[in-house]
């Protein structure tokens, strides 16, 4: 039997080999991958420590959990892919993930996950800086109202929504606290959204950067109301991209009268957003703004935001 030494192994990516053991356990040479019956993926591999992506299925986390494998390389991972939590009782592992201490980017997909964060697994994982949500089609809430989230990644900057169906809100206010320093937010064909972000969530994200919907068949607004304000200002004070694409019920960024800043928003897409009447009902500023793009190649402006939208909405209209 030869070694197949693995000294530079940083990617080790898994996917539906339910009959594959990713780890060999630690009954056997730690870090040696396990053969499955008559063949072998490696007849033996030594990874040392360096691994820096891993993707990770709920048969090898619960086999973790157990102290079945060996766990001397999780340390060095900053990417973690977790997928097939087929079961509908499955929550988040945070105490699992929390041995993962330089992880960077945790990305879940294809799983039944209801809700992501609860009072139940509340923890601190201190360098997480991107969550990645992909087709989670039973998810509902990022967190429930009453979840206790006070610690929980202080340091998150791109959160990544796309295929969660059943989704309520992108970031509801319960997760304000979860996602003070987002950067960037993206989603995408959640066909259950109405809306993307609550009204307080809007005026928490100081740090927004870049903010692009695309593919959500049901939203009707980006920012809404929850609790009936009485109006009164948000200012996206960091915002320099947006990006509207392919939302057909969309009629504004708010329905409300709020009074919205963007005082470095330098690039706007709208695209395919056949109903949106106005930008905004309220007041509006936009000082760097000066085009829209419209298509694929076209860009427009009619001296300012809500008279361009109102112009194309106009020249679509019968």
């Amino acid at each position: 039997m030869h070694t197949f030494l693995c000294p530079s192994l940083k990617k080790l990516d898994v996917n539906h080999c339910h009959e594959l053991q990713i780890f060999k356990s630690k009954s056997q040479k730690c870090k040696e991958v396990i053969p499955f019956p008559d063949q072998f993926l490696f007849p033996s591999v030594k990874v040392i420590p360096k691994i820096e992506e891993m993707s990770l299925s709920s048969n090898d986390v619960t086999k973790i959990n157990n102290g079945e494998y060996c766990d001397d390389d999780l340390y060095a991972v900053k990417t973690l892919y977790l997928g097939c939590f087929h079961d509908e009782l499955d929550k988040l592992p945070m105490s699992f993930l929390q041995r993962f201490t330089n992880l960077e980017t945790l990305h879940l997909r294809h799983s039944s996950f209801r809700e992501i964060f609860s009072s139940e697994n509340v923890g601190t994982i201190m360098k997480l800086k991107t969550l990645i949500l992909n087709g989670l089609k039973d998810l509902e809430y990022l967190c429930k109202e009453k979840s206790e989230m006070a610690t929980f990644l202080p340091s998150i900057e791109t959160l990544h929504v796309h295929w969660c169906s059943k989704l309520k809100n992108a970031v509801p206010s319960s997760s304000l606290r979860l996602f003070q320093n987002l950067d960037k937010l993206y989603v995408s064909n959640c066909s259950g959204l109405i809306n993307i972000i609550t009204l307080s969530a809007a005026r928490s994200f100081l740090k927004l950067r870049q903010l692009i919907i695309y593919n959500c068949e049901m939203v009707e607004e980006i920012v809404a109301d929850e609790d009936d304000s009485d109006g009164g200002e948000v200012a996206f004070m960091k915002l320099e991209l947006l990006t509207l694409d392919n939302l057909p019920r969309l009629t504004s960024f708010c329905k409300e009268s709020f009074s919205f800043k963007f005082p470095l928003l330098k690039t706007l897409y709208v695209l395919e957003c056949p109903k949106m009447e106005t930008f905004s009902h309220g007041t509006l500023s936009a000082p760097k703004l000066n085009k829209v793009l419209v298509t694929d190649d076209e860009w427009r402006w009619e001296g300012e935001l809500n008279t361009t939208i109102r112009k194309l909405f106009d020249e679509k209209s019968p």
